[in-house]
């Protein structure tokens, strides 16, 4: 089965919590921040609030939220995520760099990838062939005919962190699992954090989840 990353989604808290003193001086720092960042990426609109600033592109999913104390930042993969994963850490030293007392602590990552599901359709393939139920042993939980099924599976991380794995079928088109692999950990953001815990993200679909999906992808005769 093939991995199609989609979206990553990146979070962090900036610690101790920055104050501004005025709304003025929110307006300030965030121009700054918007300043630095739309000199290396195309973002198109910047909505200033009363506690920090979005920063919108082309499409509504390529975004830079501050509300603070947390910073996110949400882009499209479209086919490079380690570039995206360097534009993403980017932006967050960019942010860093503008509040120097402050750390980055508990960062998140999230990383919404499509599988093609084979020919029965991801509903069948996850209620048959992932969770070996039938739609007679559900009916009971359903409240109508017509449901889908799905698993949700918490792996705790060597550093007291954990990932969260979904997987359920793409409600816009059946032939396509949806995949949802959210990483949190506690702690200081390290160094390059976004690139590295990417990297180790699709390291994990590819080496436990895809062969799992490939392994009951095969219906005996």
């Amino acid at each position: 089965m093939e991995l199609v990353p989609q979206l990553l989604f990146a979070g962090a808290l900036l610690s101790p919590p920055p104050t501004l003193e005025s709304d003025q001086a929110t307006r300030e720092r965030m121009n700054l921040i918007w300043q630095d960042v739309v000199s290396r990426y195309p973002y198109q609109v910047l909505q200033v609030t009363a506690f920090g600033a979005q920063f919108i592109g082309a499409k509504l999913d390529d975004s830079v939220a501050i509300e603070l104390p947390v910073v996110q930042v949400r882009s499209p993969v479209s086919g490079d995520l380690e570039g995206v994963a360097r534009k993403a850490q980017d932006i967050f030293d960019i942010v860093g760099a503008h509040f120097g007392d402050a750390r980055l602590i508990n960062p998140g990552l999230r990383l919404i990838s499509h599988v093609p599901a084979g020919p029965r359709g991801a509903r069948q393939f996850l209620l048959h062939q992932v969770l070996s139920k039938t739609e007679d042993e559900l009916a009971g939980l359903a409240s109508s005919e017509r449901f889908s099924a799905g698993l949700k599976l918490y792996v705790q991380t060597p550093d007291d962190g954990f990932r969260q794995l979904q997987l359920e079928p793409l409600l816009a088109d059946d032939e396509y699992l949806f995949v949802d692999l959210d990483l949190q950990l506690p702690g200081e953001a390290k160094a390059s954090w976004v690139t590295f815990q990417s990297e180790e993200s699709m390291n994990f679909l590819r080496k436990s989840v895809i062969p799992y999906l490939d392994e009951r992808s095969v219906v005996p005769e």
